[in-house]
């Protein structure tokens, strides 16, 4: 499948960005090249009470090959352009025990394919540094929304993202086109708002009016060999005089020494339909995520609460799962994870009807690399 107006929109960016590089070849200071890569196996396994019935699934693929090119065109001004592949032979497939959990299931509407291979782009915008810790992104990015989208998958500990996480995504919440403002030096903290188009998702596709504000802070709190970084952040979107999208996430990661604790309410809200008073559907998770670095092998561990709210029909679910991770060399990784998946929500209508679209367990091995 192809959604033709972001693979317009992808290829105006690719091109844009390419004439920008061109048209400054003289003063361009150069191209930075980075990104992440991970694949294996995994193996889903669903009881017979789930929807799905029993049934056992598993797959080789490639999860994600995220590639991200940097042009720095001058001192104040960058163009950045990244974009993420999957390769799985089973296609996108958002009922299977294993398969929903793929990174591909959370790429941006900026896709092309839907099939064995997908490509996503996940940045095209150009930067301007308006003077010292003061940004302006235009174009399109991932949203300040959530503490979880802080991170590449890579770099998420425990890989499986939160019951909160997951509907903003369902939600087309997660990237836009827009602009941003960042300040990180002007004030104590990090502090990012944006304006974005809105249009994202399967229930703003069709509203002409749909303007999405959103905003995200943290800061670093340090006392000798502990750090806190609290984080919050709020969004609203398709405004009816009032907006029928709205969300908020208050959330922390703190470090000291070897050990670790990230967690995180999320809560998320949506009126389906056109009227503005139509019902509303709450999705709310508490997510805690410890780790540990014993050395030979990093530990982590999660629990997610999740709960469901359409109309007064309330459900709540408890996911829970944990990792072991292995670098080599600073370069090459390892991870075996596991998911026991009560609740784990991948469309909209789900969340509607106050039930679970996937239920189960899953074993999930992946070698990956960081360059």
């Amino acid at each position: 499948m192809i959604h033709s107006k972001w693979t317009k929109l992808s290829l105006f960016g690719a091109l844009l960005s390419t004439m920008t590089v061109q048209g400054a070849a003289e003063t361009m200071k150069g191209l930075t090249f980075g990104g992440n890569f991970e694949g294996g196996y995994s193996v889903g396994f669903s009881p017979s009470s789930s929807p799905l019935g029993s049934r056992t699934d598993q797959q080789f693929l490639v999860d994600y090959l995220t590639l991200k090119v940097t042009a720095e065109v001058s001192d104040r001004v960058k163009v950045f352009f990244n974009n993420a592949t999957s390769v799985v032979p089973g296609g996108k497939n958002a009922t299977a025990p294993n398969t929903a959990l793929n990174s591909n299931a959370f790429f941006s509407s900026a896709t092309i394919g839907g099939g064995t291979m997908m490509l996503s782009n996940t940045a095209a915008y150009v930067q301007l540094k308006a003077s010292d810790g003061v940004f302006i992104d235009v174009g399109h990015f991932r949203t300040p929304f959530g503490m979880e989208s802080m991170w590449d998958r890579y770099d998420y500990k425990s890989y499986y993202y939160s019951g909160g996480y997951v509907m903003a995504n369902a939600m087309g919440w997660n990237y836009d086109v827009g602009a941003q403002l960042t300040l990180s030096e002007v004030i104590p903290g990090s502090l990012e708002v944006a304006v974005t188009d809105g249009r994202q998702g399967p229930l703003a596709a069709s509203d002409g009016i749909t303007p999405g504000l959103l905003a995200r802070y943290h800061i670093d709190v340090k006392s000798g060999d502990w750090t806190l970084t609290p984080v919050f952040s709020v969004l609203t979107r398709r405004w009816r005089g009032g907006p029928a999208d709205i969300g908020f996430s208050v959330g922390g990661m703190f470090k000291m020494g070897v050990v670790g604790l990230n967690a995180e309410f999320l809560y998320d809200s949506f009126k389906p339909g056109s009227a503005a008073s139509d019902l509303k559907a709450k999705v709310w998770s508490i997510k805690g995520e410890p780790s540990v670095d014993l050395g030979v092998v990093d530990v982590t561990a999660f629990v997610d609460f999740v709960n469901y709210d359409a109309g007064g029909t309330s459900k709540s679910f408890v996911n829970f799962g944990a990792g072991l991770a292995k670098t080599y060399a600073d370069k090459f990784r390892v991870r075996l994870l596991y998911i026991n998946q009560n609740s784990y929500l991948s469309n909209i209508a789900a969340a509607l009807a106050s039930t679970t679209s996937v239920k189960g367990n899953e074993i999930r091995l992946l070698f990956g690399t960081k360059f």
